[in-house]
């Protein structure tokens, strides 16, 4: 067999170009210093037989609690991801999006495209063949287009600048461009809804008029293709797609197709390829375990916390359509059952008044998080649900969003508060603040997200410098870890509470680089073997 390795193989690694009589995988040696995510290229003597080798996670796997009972549970090197190995015919991928005008730079064998989806509103999207691990590479693509950044001082809107650029290029790159945008949804203007599509025509009505007069718009009049562009339904249609479909990175062909859900199973990331290369690519990951048969999912809010009523309004103002993914269903089941009205409205009142509070440096955190947390414990309901959980008490939904936003809003104030004291000295009292909140956070993201999602690695990665500048500031810092409580309790000696703040920050340290590694994995190998001839 001859191998053609584009991930990070060490030297010491088999020589690729060695054929060997056997049709069997490769054995995991021979793939172990390639980083999660990496493609190595197998072609056996027949031409048709190459194969794509990604080096992926395996099936589900256990996690202990890092925050359990206040207490450092430590996790062990065996529960962490592994590599595992999975293949695709080469023919299957190109075969799969035959009605697209590109392809995108890779997709997992295991992931589907559908175009049968009515209960969807483009009725299309992807679904999981097999299990998917967290971590696990779902898509990669290049934008067809780029997305200018939000410009305030800018006359122009993000969608007109964007096709303003796109008529700048060459008539090559404008007319690929205009070719993939054409897929995305919607496909005509007849599937917008009436109000709606009135509401945009007058938002871009001067947009229209600019866009029209631009010299290689002009010049579309007489194309085969694409003469209908150089109307005014034409430029409409197109800021359509762009409103619809564009993200903060891009335009993508592929990556749009993927549906909305207000508790997604994966995650979008945008960098460069490489360090010498200007073209970005997207990729999609998952954040948990996707069982077969479940649908790819992305969260299109930023942020993506936010009461249901939020998420309604927002989501209907850009996208035009409800959601009904299952914690909207959760949440709106959780309001209709609560019969208390003024005790959810007490409490809501009284968690904005505490954001606003927080915002405008009037509560202090910790005590903004003491105070809600104690509000919110007293609108619990009875669990829903027959069997061992009848009758337990649970939090409902609203409050859990509202509680993250809390926790988010204190860690903020919390930080601002430290930045500002260190202008003169560090504050013990604010770094234990910090560190109280933050403990407070890593709790809520970890039951929000899982273990193994970036954004919960980004708290830890704070909670691990936190508790490193505490350990380095001698007796006072173990004052202030002794008296958070998470790291033994006053009576404790020092060398106690030392060596559990020491072992807590170092496994912190290890989980943010594995997760890191999980998740920031360098995309050449990927598309230097699927641009090969």
């Amino acid at each position: 067999m001859e191998w053609e390795c584009f991930g990070s193989a060490s030297e010491s690694d088999p020589d690729p170009d060695t054929d060997t009589d056997t049709d069997t995988e490769p054995d995991l040696h021979r793939t172990n210093s390639l980083q999660i995510g990496s493609t190595v290229r197998c072609k056996l003597k027949s031409p048709n037989t190459a194969r794509h080798v990604t080096v992926t996670q395996p099936e589900a796997h256990s996690w202990k609690r890092l925050f359990h009972h206040n207490s450092i549970a430590l996790l062990d090197e065996d529960s962490l991801p592994k590599i595992n190995i999975t293949t695709t015919a080469e023919s299957e991928l190109e075969s799969r999006f035959s009605q697209f005008s590109a392809l995108p730079v890779y997709q997992h064998p295991d992931v589907k495209f559908q175009d049968n989806m009515i209960h969807r509103g483009g009725g299309r999207g992807f679904v999981a063949t097999r299990d998917l691990a967290p971590g696990t590479l779902v898509l990669v693509e290049e934008p067809v287009a780029d997305m200018p950044p939000p410009d305030v001082s800018s006359l122009y809107c993000q969608e007109e600048r964007c096709l303003l650029s796109i008529f700048n290029g060459t008539d090559a790159r404008r007319d690929r461009a205009l070719q993939n945008i054409a897929h995305l949804h919607p496909k005509k203007l007849g599937d917008v809804d009436p109000t709606h599509l009135q509401n945009l025509r007058d938002k871009y009505l001067s947009v229209i008029r600019r866009v029209r007069a631009h010299p290689s718009c002009i010049s579309l009049e007489g194309s085969a293709e694409l003469s209908w562009v150089a109307t005014d339904n034409g430029i409409l249609r197109l800021l359509c797609c762009l409103n619809f479909n564009g993200f903060e990175s891009g335009v993508y062909l592929h990556l749009a197709i993927i549906n909305h859900s207000c508790r997604p199973n994966c995650i979008k990331l945008a960098h460069p390829a490489d360090a010498c290369s200007k073209r970005t690519f997207s990729q999609i990951r998952t954040t948990v375990n996707v069982l077969a048969g479940t649908e790819i999912t992305i969260c299109y809010l930023i942020p993506r916390l936010q009461p249901l009523i939020d998420r309604r309004l927002a989501l209907q103002r850009q996208f035009q359509f409800s959601c009904t993914c299952q914690l909207c269903q959760e949440e709106s089941m959780a309001l209709q059952c609560y019969r208390d009205e003024a005790t959810i409205n007490s409490c809501l009142r009284h968690c904005e008044n505490v954001l606003k509070g927080l915002k405008t440096g009037l509560i202090n955190p910790t005590d903004a998080v003491a105070s809600s947390e104690s509000v919110v414990s007293k609108a619990r309901l009875p669990e829903m649900v027959s069997g061992d959980k009848k009758g337990q008490l649970h939090t409902p939904i609203i409050f859990q969003i509202i509680m993250s936003q809390i926790y988010n809003a204190a860690v903020n104030a919390a930080q601002e508060k430290l930045q500002l004291s260190n202008e003169n000295c560090t504050s013990m009292t604010d770094l234990g603040m910090l560190l109280q909140v933050l403990w407070a956070l890593a709790q809520d993201r970890l039951s929000d997200v899982g273990p193994i999602h970036p954004s919960f690695s980004e708290v830890l990665g704070d909670l691990a410098d936190v508790v490193s500048r505490l350990l380095g500031s001698g007796r006072e810092g173990i004052i202030v870890l002794s008296a958070c409580g998470h790291f033994g309790t006053s009576s404790d000696a020092a060398m106690h509470v030392r060596s559990s703040a020491a072992a807590f920050e170092a496994q912190c340290c290890h989980l943010v680089r594995r997760i890191k590694e999980l998740y920031d994995v360098p995309l050449v190998g990927a598309v230097g073997f699927l641009q090969q001839p």
